[in-house]
């Protein structure tokens, strides 16, 4: 029963997005929670100067309960990719905002493109791929000057 209204709980679309994405969350906490088990058993094995088998058991039990919730998280977000995003009334949804963002002549692309950014939508959320030839970094280019090919790089390193 809903806990709000006491009358049954709505078993559509978005009931079923929203038992994902909790899944996802919680799933996502319990990953972060047995991380931290694991990183403090294994501190209490390197940080001594004894041996201590029941912390190292013990952080193995707990990276597969990590392991465990971890799979849950990435199952729960192919299912919501794979299974609920292939819905038609999603389809439709997109469908129509990409018509809107056609006529709109991109608008909403360069909102999404732009978001956050103070260098005139031009963002790429922190990442590079943007850059040209012409703002390859000094070291790039004295990389570059260095070797002629991948294959010399590797064989100044050794191999």
């Amino acid at each position: 029963k809903n806990l709000l209204t006491g009358g049954e709980r709505p078993k559509g679309l978005l009931y079923k997005l929203s038992v994902g994405l909790c899944n996802m969350h919680v799933s996502g906490a319990l990953v972060s929670i047995f991380s931290i088990m694991i990183f403090a058993q294994l501190t209490a094995v390197t940080c001594t100067d004894e041996l201590n088998l029941g912390a190292i058991c013990g952080s193995g039990i707990v990276g597969i309960l990590a392991g465990a919730a971890g799979i849950s998280k990435a199952g729960t977000a192919l299912w919501i990719a794979c299974d609920v995003g292939q819905w038609p009334v999603l389809h439709n949804l997109v469908r129509l905002i990409r018509k809107v963002d056609q006529v709109s002549g991109n608008k909403i692309t360069d909102l999404i493109r732009g978001m956050g950014s103070d260098d005139g939508g031009n963002s790429t959320f922190g990442r590079r791929l943007h850059e040209s030839l012409e703002e390859e970094s000094p070291r790039v280019a004295e990389l570059k000057a260095k070797y002629d090919s991948p294959a010399d790089v590797w064989k100044d390193l050794g191999f």
